[in-house]
């Protein structure tokens, strides 16, 4: 951290810009808008994180069976939401898509969206009850979350903005 607040000093000296790097691991993709790497997820891939993409695209209207298999369906609900968007079509959920995906949502938030965000809090080891209300205990184990993963990036307000969903998704900030 020290390493890189003093690049960013030495920059804003100079009046030198930075640019994030390419994604240099396989299976992330990098965001446009923020120093984040997001998972991709695609075709095959199994598991509680993928229940909670298909919880998201069922708070988007989509009718989905919640199995964490990224399986036929999911892929073309994928391809269907990326089309609605305008997004590259590819059934591939890669930053862009990840991005469109996740709301931000605080203390008395409410939906699907929420219930989506605790099952993501669950599948990471936060003890909270998927219930599509965001409260005390939600709020708590987010700044947990924030406080022991996000030290230096994150203020741990807890809310759950995009970095907390790509973190937790699986995802990294490039500015380590």
């Amino acid at each position: 951290m020290k390493r890189f607040l003093s690049l960013l000093l030495v920059c804003l000296m100079t009046g030198a810009t930075v640019q994030a790097q390419p994604p240099q691991k396989p299976g992330y993709s990098l965001s446009k808008s923020h120093p984040l790497l997001w998972p991709v997820f695609k075709r095959g891939k199994r598991g509680e994180k993928v229940r909670v993409l298909q919880a998201l695209l069922n708070a988007r209207r989509f009718r989905l069976t919640v199995n964490g298999q990224f399986d036929a369906p999911t892929e073309n609900a994928v391809r269907v939401f990326q089309k609605g968007l305008g997004l590259p079509v590819s059934g591939v959920v890669d930053a862009q898509t990840w991005e469109k995906l996740v709301v931000p949502l605080r203390r008395s938030s409410r939906g699907p969206f929420v219930q989506a965000f605790q099952m993501l809090l669950a599948a990471n080891g936060y003890r909270v009850v998927p219930n599509g209300v965001f409260g005390a205990s939600t709020q708590r184990a987010v700044r947990s979350f924030q406080k022991k993963e996000g030290e230096g990036v994150m203020v741990a307000d807890g809310r759950a903005h995009d970095w907390v969903w790509c973190w937790l998704l699986g995802g990294m900030n490039t500015t380590d």
